[in-house]
């Protein structure tokens, strides 16, 4: 995630398990991006390959929703897409090369 954020801006230790804990670390830098830096964390969001509309959704004033809840769930969700993707191909690259 740090990756894709450009910096090290989550100091979350990747051997936990601790979902809980990771989905607050990522709602306290939105928190801080949206007060702060809303273009920050419009680049961020584009950055992750988040859906526009679903931003703007989630930034609307309609409604009685909290943005930052919305906004980190979205990145996580995006993030463990990622992964998924990632470990799928990788798996069809080591079968590839294993036939070849």
């Amino acid at each position: 995630m740090n990756k894709d954020f450009g910096l090290e801006v989550l100091r979350w230790p990747l051997i936990s398990n601790d979902l809980d804990g990771l989905f607050n670390a990522v709602c306290e830098v939105v928190d801080v991006l949206l007060e702060k830096s809303i273009e920050r964390l419009l680049q961020w969001c584009y950055r992750i390959d988040l859906p526009q509309e679903k931003i703007s959704v989630a930034l609307s004033p309609s409604g009685d929703h909290n943005p930052v809840i919305e906004i980190s769930a979205l990145i996580l969700l995006r993030e463990a897409q990622k992964v998924e993707l990632r470990e799928k191909w990788s798996k069809k690259l080591d079968i590839d090369s294993r036939t070849t």
